[in-house]
């Protein structure tokens, strides 16, 4: 899955649940999430990238896993458009934005959508414990009960009280 998000419409939604992010701390939030989820994101921001002089001809890099556009003289809604259009697998595409009509959009092409508000709200959430892939035996070994059911089972015997092993 790949996140197309619709910059000042997030930092907008992410000062409404408490959350101070401008065009340099929201690639960095979206990069923690990515990684997270373990999914790409693209970020679209409104206007031309604010870079110090003599570095307008080096386009601005996002953190691992996030790619940064600016829609220079058009408008973030035309270029997210076109990233849908673009996309060989919109069904893959988690478009995030508040803008009616970029929603619709999207939803004819079959891509899922989330509003801005509503993704602020799953960033400012905190992270789920990761779920334990191993069983808990495996983890924290068995018990002795068990141990010497299984040595028992082998034809191993059991294990001595006085060896000091539990």
């Amino acid at each position: 899955m790949r996140l197309l998000v619709d910059g000042n419409n997030l930092m907008f939604a992410l000062a409404e649940v408490a959350i101070d992010a401008d065009r340099a701390e929201l690639p960095r939030i979206l990069a923690r999430f990515a990684q997270r989820q373990g999914v790409a994101a693209t970020v679209v921001f409104d206007g031309r990238p604010h870079r110090p002089r003599g570095a307008e001809d080096v386009p601005p890099e996002g953190p691992a896993g996030v790619e940064i556009y600016y829609s220079g003289t058009r408008t973030a809604d035309e270029v997210l458009a076109e990233l849908v259009d673009a996309d060989s697998a919109p069904r893959q595409l988690m478009v995030v934005s508040s803008d009616r009509q970029v929603q619709k959009y999207a939803r004819r092409r079959r891509c899922k959508v989330i509003d801005a508000l509503d993704f602020a709200r799953l960033l400012k959430a905190p992270a789920a414990p990761r779920r334990l892939s191993e069983p808990r035996d495996k983890m924290q070994g068995l018990r002795k009960g068990q141990v010497d059911k299984w040595l028992k089972e082998f034809g191993l015997g059991s294990i001595s009280k006085d060896s000091g092993e539990k």
